[in-house]
């Protein structure tokens, strides 16, 4: 019953990996080499730690590039007042 349910727990994170946009294609085959295998509540917080990552990040890039392009469109703007 036990290699059962083992099975079964890793049939569930395969179907889950397989389900991920390919984004995570890079993750998806790092934990698929671990040792010993995640259960799949392992598997999801380590996707939803990637994905928090990946959030900050663009939160951290956005404002910068926004400030960036208005500098950008300033610069361009005044130059041809003169």
């Amino acid at each position: 019953m036990k290699d059962y349910m083992e099975q079964y727990e890793k049939d569930l994170v395969f179907k889950f990996l397989n389900g991920l946009n390919d984004e995570f294609s890079v993750l998806r085959a790092h934990i698929l080499m671990k040792k010993p295998f995640p259960t799949l509540g392992e598997t999801y917080n380590i996707i939803q730690q990637e994905e928090k990552q990946k959030d900050a990040k663009k939160s951290l890039t956005s404002p910068i590039e926004g400030l960036a392009m208005a500098v950008s469109s300033g610069k361009s703007h005044r130059t041809g007042r003169r």
